[in-house]
């Protein structure tokens, strides 16, 4: 059964001559939250339906399972014998619960299986705008890593991060991820912060190229090999040679996979001094310059002894 809700939502909105904003503002949803639910984005949860349904009387069956474009609104409007909830003669609300999973299980953007022709969705569940209509970049801290497994999905939390624009970046969804531990060292160290475009399926995967991985089990940043054909996994690689022990590489499930973002560069505040290997190089070229000093006045005192020889 399709569900026409944002096509609805949209065709609501527009037959009111309303904004997106004053949309929003009638159902006490922000516009960046309006937005992805018009743009079908996001899932409608079931509190919106109910605000949906109160605020313009139309029956919630008929807003996520008929075209409304396709007739005249009115038919759709709830009978006035039927209470604010809609439970009466089945209608409305009442009707929801037969249809409730389609509701609350919304699929994620890769765990569809293995033989799907095409993983991923085009965009997000959740992106947030400007005043423009552009989208931000959503920053995802250290300390939000945890909420972004469940919250990913959920506008009011994404809503909470910080967001910006940045020149340049208007040909994808981005997202900014700061960096923890030392597993991509030195390509990437803890504090670095990624900005980030978003994956839409894994035919998508730069091959061993650094990407952002959102799973099941939690937030990774890794190399990435794209091994569905031949094993059906994808392998996570790490950078790290000195903590490799506590790093190995890895092979995920594509079904654990919620979502994956190219890593397009970084911002970082690390001027640290350059690495052992460069000292240990830097070192060796001082040790050789002094060599040279020492052999050449080694030969000249020799010439000298030659030279004072000679006369005798």
């Amino acid at each position: 059964m399709a569900n026409f809700f944002s096509k609805n939502l949209a065709h609501i909105r527009n037959h009111l001559a309303l904004k997106q904003s004053e949309m929003a503002s009638r159902l006490n949803i922000g516009r960046s939250t309006y937005a992805n639910y018009e743009n079908g984005n996001t899932e409608p949860k079931l509190e919106l339906i109910e605000e949906i349904v109160l605020n313009f009387g139309i029956d919630a069956g008929a807003l996520l399972f008929s075209d409304i474009s396709q007739g005249n609104l009115s038919e759709y409007l709830k009978d006035d014998k039927n209470d604010k909830k809609g439970k009466a003669n089945g209608k409305g609300l009442g009707n929801l619960n037969a249809e409730n999973r389609l509701l609350n299980e919304p699929a994620t953007p890769f765990n569809q299986p293995l033989k799907a022709v095409q993983y991923g969705v085009k965009t997000p569940k959740v992106i947030t705008l400007d005043r423009s209509g552009a989208e931000n970049i959503v920053y995802v801290p250290v300390q939000a890593r945890a909420g972004y497994l469940t919250g990913y999905g959920d506008p009011k939390f994404i809503e909470r991060l910080e967001s910006f624009n940045l020149p340049g970046l208007r040909n994808g969804t981005y997202r900014m991820f700061e960096i923890e531990g030392v597993s991509m060292s030195p390509t990437l160290q803890a504090g670095d912060r990624s900005v980030c475009k978003w994956v839409e399926n894994f035919d998508n995967i730069q091959e061993n190229r650094v990407h952002v991985v959102v799973t099941k089990d939690g937030i990774v940043v890794k190399r990435v090999l794209n091994r569905l054909a031949q094993r059906g996994k994808i392998v996570l690689k790490s950078d790290t040679i000195s903590h490799r022990k506590e790093h190995p590489t890895y092979e995920i499930n594509p079904e654990d996979i919620l979502e994956i973002w190219y890593c397009v560069f970084k911002v970082s505040a690390d001027f640290a001094e350059p690495s052992e290997l460069y000292h240990r190089m830097a070192d060796m070229e001082a040790d050789l310059v002094e060599m040279r000093e020492i052999q050449g006045t080694f030969m000249q005192e020799l010439r000298e002894i030659k030279a004072a020889m000679a006369k005798k």
